[in-house]
C-alpha cells in the first residue's frame, strides 16, 4: 500500500489512544516525526495526561562533585538500578520542587528555571530573581486554574520575619510575583529553638501537599500550614512524644507521617496523623540503631 494505516486514523486517535500508551522516550521521539505530532504531545493537557498514566517514576536527584554540578535520574525498579544524566552538568546548582513531573531547578547565577526532563523544555523564571535559593518553599498546582502552578517563596534575611510571595507559572503573561503577607512569630522561645537548630535545617525538607494545604516542619514545637486556595497559614501540633531535632513529613494513604530521628540516642520514630482535625498522632513504630550509622539513613 502506498499510504500508511496511520493516514486512515484519525489525529485524535493517535494522539490520546495511541500515543498516550507509549512510554515518555517513544513520545518524545515521535514529537520530532512532524510538526502537527509535536504540537499535540507537548501540550499541557497531553503531558498531564500522560504523566498520570505513567508508573512509579524514577527519583530525580542532583549530585555534587568537586568541579560540576549534575542532575541525574535513578529507576529503582530496574535490577540493578539504572541511572543515568538528565540535565547537562555546569547549568544547574539544584533541585528545589518538583510537580506533575516538572522540576524546578536553580541556576549558577542565581536564576531560577521550571524543566520537563523527558521533553527537555526549559522555561526561565526572571519573577524569582532574586529570591535566593534557599528561599522557595514549594511549587504546587493552581488551585483554580487548570494547567497552571504556583511557586511560595518568601523574601527577607530570615523566614521568620520574611514576607511571604506567589509565583504564577503556566500563564501566557509575564506575571510578577505577588506578596501575600507575613507569617507571625507566636513566641520568643519559637524564635530561639528556630535560631538555634539553625536557618537551614528546616528549610531543604519540601513541603507535603494533602488536603489542599502544604505542610511542612517548623523548628520542634510546630508545623507550619499553607492553605493554598484561601492563602493563609497556620500552625499544628507535631508528636509531644516526638524524639530527636531532625524531622522528616511524608504522605502515605492519604494521611501525614512524620519520621524523627534522634542521633544522641539512636532512635528513630514513624508518626502518623490519624485525625487531621483533632490533630491525633500515633507512633506506628520505633527503631533502635548504632549510632555510627545515622549518616547513612535515608
Amino acid at each position: 500500500m502506498a499510504a500508511t494505516a496511520f493516514d486512515d486514523l484519525p489525529e485524535m486517535i493517535i494522539t490520546q489512544e495511541i500515543f498516550m500508551r507509549l512510554p515518555s522516550r517513544d513520545v518524545l521521539q515521535c514529537s520530532a516525526v512532524s510538526r502537527s505530532w509535536r504540537v499535540a504531545t507537548t501540550n499541557k493537557e497531553f503531558l498531564l495526561k500522560h504523566y498520570s498514566r505513567q508508573p512509579s517514576l524514577p527519583l530525580v536527584f542532583h549530585k555534587v562533585s568537586p568541579s560540576i554540578y549534575e542532575v541525574e535520574a535513578l529507576d529503582i525498579r530496574e535490577a540493578p538500578a539504572k541511572r543515568w544524566h538528565v540535565l547537562d552538568p555546569d547549568m544547574y546548582t539544584a533541585i528545589l520542587a518538583s510537580c506533575d513531573g516538572l522540576v524546578l531547578l536553580s541556576l549558577q547565577t542565581p536564576r531560577f528555571s521550571v524543566v520537563n526532563p523527558v521533553t527537555h523544555q526549559r522555561f526561565m523564571l526572571p519573577g524569582l530573581k532574586g529570591a535566593g535559593r534557599c528561599n522557595v518553599k514549594a511549587m504546587y498546582p493552581h488551585p483554580r486554574r487548570s494547567g497552571e502552578y504556583q511557586i511560595l517563596f518568601w523574601r527577607g534575611e530570615r523566614e521568620l520575619r520574611g514576607g511571604y510571595q506567589i509565583l504564577t507559572v503556566g500563564s501566557s503573561k509575564n506575571q510578577k510575583p505577588r506578596c501575600i503577607g507575613w507569617y507571625p512569630v507566636a513566641s520568643a522561645c519559637t524564635r530561639t529553638v528556630y535560631l538555634l537548630a539553625g536557618r537551614h535545617s528546616y528549610m531543604w525538607r519540601p513541603p507535603i501537599l494533602l488536603n489542599g494545604c502544604l505542610h511542612w516542619s517548623y523548628g520542634l514545637d510546630r508545623l507550619l500550614i499553607f492553605d493554598t486556595l484561601k492563602e493563609s497559614f497556620r500552625s499544628m501540633r507535631p508528636p509531644i512524644a516526638a524524639r530527636g531535632s531532625c524531622r522528616y513529613l511524608l504522605e502515605m494513604e492519604g494521611r501525614l507521617v512524620m519520621r524523627c530521628i534522634d542521633d544522641v540516642e539512636g532512635i528513630m520514630q514513624t508518626w502518623v496523623l490519624q485525625d487531621y482535625e483533632r490533630v491525633t498522632w500515633s507512633l506506628r513504630c520505633q527503631i533502635e540503631f548504632p549510632v555510627a550509622y545515622y549518616g547513612t539513613i535515608m
